[in-house]
């Protein structure tokens, strides 16, 4: 399926939003916590599938799925980047 610029747009800003829900729980921060005082290295690596399909009755469509293969371009502030970093996930 073919996605238009704000549907791009409107996944894209998905993908933040869960990236700060994400950064903003307690219980994550407490549990990586947690298994840093026990000695360990902890790196998280996520991968979002996202898929999309046309409801019934509109325009018929295929499954849009997101692979990490492909490339995905998203701003970070400094704030995302303090908290990748404190994950020990490194950003090229």
């Amino acid at each position: 399926m073919k996605l238009d610029d704000h549907m791009k747009e409107l996944l894209k800003r998905l993908g933040t939003a869960l990236h700060h829900a994400m950064a903003k729980s307690e219980d994550v921060t407490e549990i990586t916590t947690a298994i840093r005082e026990k000695g360990y290295n902890l790196f998280l690596v996520m991968e979002a599938n996202i898929a999309l399909e046309r409801k019934k009755g509109q325009r018929k469509g295929q499954v849009f799925h997101h692979t990490s293969a492909e490339k995905i371009q998203m701003k970070l502030s400094q704030y995302d980047r303090e908290f990748l970093s404190g994950m020990q996930i490194k950003i090229d």
